[in-house]
């Protein structure tokens, strides 16, 4: 209490002088949130590097892999059939999309990679189809779970999906 009457007439100083800027800040603030949501959307961002483009051209096709196209790799066990495919251009690998899709004899499309259970004579395995691109070139790829070349005793469908920008 005794500091509180000691700084009585200091106290009540203050207390006017933040009345006063405070008034002031009130009208500071009308005019700063204008300004700050100017700045904060006013202009678009450096960082993005990556524009999006709307539409794309797609084209789909079909390769029928017989059984005689398979060969076997030199390690890991598993079959592999590569084809021409002139719609995978470099523009495709860098700025596109490839799909494969595994259809099954049923007519379904299975997108790869896909692994199914398979069956050797009663001995059960899971089978991995998968694939790779490069220019040019498709490659389909099984691989099973025995790491034995087991090549497919028939013929396979596959669906091939390019998607340029």
């Amino acid at each position: 209490m005794y500091v509180l009457f000691f700084f009585k007439p200091f106290v009540s100083l203050s207390v006017l002088m933040i009345n006063s800027k405070f008034t002031n800040m009130k009208r500071l603030k009308f005019l700063l949130i204008p300004i700050l949501a100017m700045f904060f959307t006013g202009c678009e961002k450096e960082y993005i590097t990556q524009k999006i483009y709307y539409g794309a051209d797609m084209k789909a096709f079909y390769i029928d892999v017989l059984t005689t196209h398979w060969e076997d790799s030199d390690i890991f066990g598993y079959v592999y059939a590569t084809f021409d495919a002139p719609e995978i251009t470099k523009s495709v690998i860098d700025n596109g999309v490839v799909l494969a899709y595994y259809i099954d004899k049923d007519g379904r499309d299975n997108i790869l990679p896909y692994v199914y259970p398979g069956d050797d004579e009663g001995e059960l395995y899971l089978e991995n189809i998968r694939y790779d691109v490069e220019q040019g070139k498709i490659t389909f790829i099984i691989q099973d779970s025995d790491f034995l070349y087991n090549r497919p005793k028939v013929t396979m469908k596959f669906k091939v999906v390019v998607i340029r920008q």
